[in-house]
């Protein structure tokens, strides 16, 4: 006996909302682990450089060193510090300590708010400093996270934006440090 019209329509039917409904829970599994991934790292963002800034309290208005800014800032930490969900394309990725502001004077930066103190990197090295070089590459997609000398830290939306966050902090930091980062 031949399926009738009705049932070959209601199958098709079936076909269509489940593969709907699949996609529609992979759509928001996507977008669900992008949002955690977000606020983890808008999390240890906050954490890292606001820790940063009650270290420069308690020594001398200094920053860390770059060379184990981690343990220096372990105390200070709000969360603790833990790998960060991967990113959905791309390298792996951790927060990383700008090698310029090492050991720097908060009351030395030209313009704190501008001066970056730390940032999303794609170094895989564990406490890790560097100049900017490992900053995700502007092609990247998503938001990209730095954290500033005055303390408060921002996500940057697109990260086309790049190159002129890079040409301001040059210009936030002491003339001398400013020389040297560029060499």
């Amino acid at each position: 006996m031949a399926p009738s019209r009705w049932m070959s329509g209601t199958i098709a039917v079936i076909v269509l909302a489940t593969t709907g409904v699949t996609w529609l829970a992979a759509d928001l599994s996507v977008r669900y682990r992008q949002r955690q991934r977000q606020a983890v790292l808008a999390l240890q963002m906050r954490s890292v450089t606001l820790a940063a800034v009650l270290y420069a309290q308690d020594h001398g208005d200094r920053l860390p060193p770059a060379e184990h800014w981690k343990t220096a800032l372990q105390p200070y930490l709000m969360v603790p510090l833990a790998p960060l969900p991967p990113p959905l394309s791309g390298s792996p990725r951790q927060i990383v300590m700008n090698r310029a502001a090492s050991g720097m004077r908060l009351g030395d930066f030209e313009s704190p708010s501008n001066a970056i103190l730390f940032f999303e990197s794609t170094s895989t090295r564990a406490d890790a400093a560097d100049s900017l070089s490992t900053l995700p590459p502007a092609n990247s997609g998503g938001p990209m996270y730095l954290g500033h000398a005055d303390g408060h830290w921002e996500d940057y939306y697109p990260t086309t934006l790049r190159d002129e966050i890079l040409r301001q902090n040059q210009e936030a930091l002491p003339r001398r440090v400013a020389a040297v980062g560029r060499k």
